[in-house]
């Protein structure tokens, strides 16, 4: 439900949306005149978003803008809306199969769309009233990368940080000053002052200490690698290897089940790796993290997709002579275990799997997201029945299962219906239970116990 309160008249009243149905608010913005209130909303189903314009005093509503599709509407595209000093308004849509911005009349016709191409806008900055332009992040240079780019009015788009990794801008209010984040697989994130022509003002913090310590130091180092196993996918990654790599030998390979962006970061994958591993991240092309026009490709079947890039990644491996095809294992978190253990399923490739805090049954997640990759329940009753993990071969690799306890998000019940398929299937496993998160972002930094866990795992069974 929706309120509003005037304080000039003490006044409290409902915005009664048009559907009376299950909906959620996705964005509310204000217009330069206090009688025109703009609200995003979408379905249930999340297939269909409405713009809704209200005067804030009376009550009275028109439809705007609405847009409905054959998947979902990303959460990004959902949740912008933003007026222009006259009234008009900016949203993100991803009709096209990109997300891009298009620019509408008050009255909700369509003036122009701003950007266009085959890449995804992943962030809108805001518009700058003095230069009359919109700001946005864009992965234009590829799946992995993130550039910073503005456009005006008229379509005409301007590169401000283009260099191949992950930029990310913070505006000063008024826009005339912002600061540059950046960083890539060789690069510890920098941060710099610029004013509004991009004049460098100062270096506000910079690593390159840090840089040149690992140059100096045995340790292992990101490689960016994109391949192309098929006409119709590309597949776009990060590879690690051990520091004393030698091309001639054989490495047990490991494969994180993650996004893969073209950044730097100190996680276990560089531990993993430095035990002998030779380590794979491949953004795959049903991810939720994915942008939308690949995500998008797996809806209603989660799981299928990314399993079906993984599978593609591994018979690359055939062209490495240094990858021991006999020794691979693939580590996953949340919705990303469901993959991993789905590999098991799908390949006996996989001789290991460590799976933390699976998703074992969508239709037990978080509604607002299973709905959104699956669709409503008692309309894909059959993809959500496909997508329940509650069996693995009898021949397939071995699995380790890691869940704390008091995990709010995926409950423990995911874990315990797996394991009573799997005793009752006679079909050995291992697993380790903690009391409680105490790493909330595992796949950046585990904490030591669990690390040896997995390092003893995988030594065991590659």
């Amino acid at each position: 439900s929706l309120f509003v309160y005037t304080i000039q008249f003490r006044k409290h009243l409902e915005l009664k949306l048009p559907d009376q149905g299950d909906t959620y608010i996705t964005a509310l913005a204000w217009s330069s005149i206090p009688e025109l209130l703009g609200v995003n909303y979408l379905n249930r189903e999340q297939n269909e978003r409405k713009t809704v314009f209200f005067n804030p005093l009376s009550g009275v509503s028109r439809l705007a803008y609405q847009e409905k599709t054959d998947t979902y509407i990303s959460p990004l595209a959902a949740c912008y809306l933003s007026f222009l000093p006259d009234n008009s308004f900016v949203m993100l849509s991803e009709k096209s199969g990109y997300a891009h911005l298009y620019h509408h009349a008050t009255n909700g016709m369509l003036l122009r769309q701003l950007t266009t191409g085959s890449a995804d806008i992943t962030k809108v900055y805001g518009y700058d009233m003095q230069s009359k332009q919109l700001f946005f992040q864009s992965s234009t240079n590829g799946i992995n990368n993130r550039g910073v780019y503005a456009v005006n009015l008229q379509g005409k788009v301007r590169v401000l940080f283009d260099k191949a990794g992950v930029h990310d801008v913070y505006f000063s209010p008024q826009f005339s000053h912002l600061v540059h984040q950046f960083s890539n697989v060789d690069t510890p994130p920098q941060f710099t002052l610029y004013d509004a022509k991009l004049r460098k003002i100062a270096m506000l913090h910079q690593q390159g200490a840090v840089e040149e310590k690992l140059k100096e130091q045995f340790f292992p180092r990101k490689e960016v690698f994109s391949i192309q196993p098929t006409e119709e996918v590309t597949l776009s990654g990060w590879i690690l290897k051990p520091a004393d790599f030698d091309v001639n030998k054989s490495y047990p390979a490991v494969i994180l089940v993650q996004e893969a962006l073209n950044t730097w970061e100190i996680s276990f994958a560089r531990d993993i790796a430095s035990q002998g591993y030779v380590v794979f991240a491949l953004t795959a092309n049903g991810m939720p993290q994915a942008v939308a026009s690949m995500a998008n490709k797996s809806y209603a079947r989660k799981g299928n997709r990314e399993v079906a890039d993984i599978l593609l990644l591994i018979q690359s491996f055939d062209n490495l002579s240094f990858i021991n095809k006999q020794s691979i294992a693939a580590i996953g978190i949340a919705q990303h275990a469901h993959t991993a253990i789905k590999l098991l399923q799908k390949t006996s490739s996989i001789k290991a799997v460590v799976a933390i805090n699976p998703i074992t049954d969508f239709g037990n997640y978080i509604a607002v997201r299973s709905e959104r990759w699956m669709g409503l329940p008692q309309k894909n009753f059959i993809g959500y029945q496909q997508a329940v993990l509650d069996s693995l071969p009898a021949k397939s690799g071995t699995l380790l299962l890691m869940h704390n306890a008091d995990n709010d998000a995926i409950s423990i019940q995911h874990t315990w219906r797996l394991v009573d398929s799997l005793v009752n299937s006679s079909h050995q496993f291992d697993m380790q239970l903690y009391p409680s998160m105490f790493y909330c972002d595992v796949i950046k930094s585990l904490h030591l116990h669990s690390f040896e866990r997995i390092m003893s795992f995988l030594n065991k069974n590659l």
